[in-house]
């Protein structure tokens, strides 16, 4: 949805995930910082905004479902990270919207290899698993050759 002229016929389940703390793609949208040893800065738009058009493109409700806030677990390296999901159901031909908006980790894989590059990328986290996350939302849906 960030492209100017991206506007799918149909609806389309969406699942973003992101970290407040993403210092590489800004959540609340902007010029990140350059790569290492280069000039190349990317410009993100707001994660809330991306996420508002696919709520109007979809036609889903506009106030979610807060899920209960996951957290770290204590003594661990991320035991203050923590993970809440957003769900905006239900939408158009039965699809939906989810967020999951993490804060603590970086620019990472939830639940991924931990510790990769942690200047670059930021710290790792386990509060969600992606891989599952991912899975468990895109085995709901399934979209016919026809359509």
């Amino acid at each position: 949805m960030a492209l100017p002229e991206f506007s799918p016929a149909l609806p389309v389940p969406v699942m973003h995930i992101h970290s407040v703390d993403d210092r590489r793609a800004l959540y609340d949208g902007g010029l990140s910082p350059a790569f290492p040893f280069t000039d190349t800065r990317v410009l993100h738009p707001p994660v809330e905004a991306m996420i508002g058009k696919w709520l109007v493109h979809n036609g889903c409700p506009g106030q979610p479902k807060v899920g209960e806030t996951l957290r770290g677990k204590a003594n661990a390296a991320d035991a203050s990270h923590a993970a809440t999901r957003y769900t905006y159901a239900p939408c158009r031909n039965g699809t939906e919207v989810i967020l999951w908006k993490l804060s603590g980790a970086g620019h990472v894989w939830p639940g991924g290899l931990q510790d990769y590059l942690p200047l670059l990328l930021g710290k790792s986290t386990t509060v969600i698993d992606a891989n599952n996350e991912m899975w468990g939302f895109f085995a709901r849906y399934r979209r016919d050759r026809a359509q």
